[in-house]
């Protein structure tokens, strides 16, 4: 489903991702680990086309995602993106947040895209939040929400940059609960992720990157039981200590 191909990324005199070519299968889940500070959310920021290339391609279903007759807002309706921090809109209802896109972006009729949003919130567990301001909601509630928002979507492929990350420690596991249901749904996923053990269980495939390079990538078995590799084994020590 998606490839890429030779993919470089520089900012100022600094190369963060250096010569990247693998491919992600549809209907996979993939999950990409690694040290802090090695280019794994610029990576998949870049199949969003958040950022851009500095070299290389980025095929989408065997087209180029640069080519000029690929729009920017069809690849957004097809690739959805879980960030970090949310990005939900505070001035909205939960309801509000996940209908605006429906109604803006796929002209939906609004009776369609509360029905839509009702069978999200039901999915992720927050249909009696429905009318709540996302202001009062906790970290995790938060995070739901924007799964929930990028699930009404119907995208082909979600990316989720780190989406525990921002969270307290009590709240993680409800997140990654969630995210772990939709693998069972052939939902093709990317997770850049530092919560080893959910990698190891959810992941038909794992890319380690280090220092803006795959320094290996594999089955979960490949990386976690089998590496192989020095610097790999040392990283997952860390959290297994």
């Amino acid at each position: 489903m998606i490839e890429l191909v030779n993919v470089k990324k520089v900012f100022g005199d600094k190369v963060i991702l250096d010569d990247i070519s693998t491919k992600i299968e549809d209907g996979s889940v993939t999950t990409i680990i690694g040290p802090s500070g090695t280019g794994k959310s610029t990576l998949i920021r870049l199949i969003n086309r958040l950022e851009e290339l500095d070299g290389g391609d980025i095929l989408y279903n065997g087209k180029s995602i640069y080519d000029k007759s690929f729009k920017l807002v069809e690849l957004r309706k097809k690739v959805g993106m879980v960030f970090q921090q949310f990005n939900l809109f505070n001035n909205y209802s939960v309801l509000g947040n996940i209908i605006m896109p429906l109604r803006h972006v796929l002209k939906m009729k609004k009776s369609e895209a509360i029905e839509v949003a009702k069978h999200e919130l039901e999915r992720v567990g927050l249909i009696d939040f429905i009318n709540h301001d996302v202001r009062n909601l906790s970290g995790g509630q938060k995070q739901r929400v924007a799964i929930a928002r990028t699930l009404a979507m119907k995208p082909d492929v979600i990316l989720f940059d780190e989406p525990t990350s921002a969270l307290d420690p009590e709240m993680i596991g409800e997140v990654l609960d969630i995210i772990k249901s939709l693998a069972h749904d052939d939902i093709t996923m990317i997770v850049v992720t530092h919560e080893m053990n959910f990698a190891k269980e959810i992941s038909d495939k794992v890319i380690f990157l280090d220092e803006g390079k795959i320094l290996k990538e594999g089955s979960s078995d490949d990386i976690f039981v089998n590496s192989g590799n020095e610097r790999i084994n040392k990283f997952l020590q860390n959290f297994n200590n």
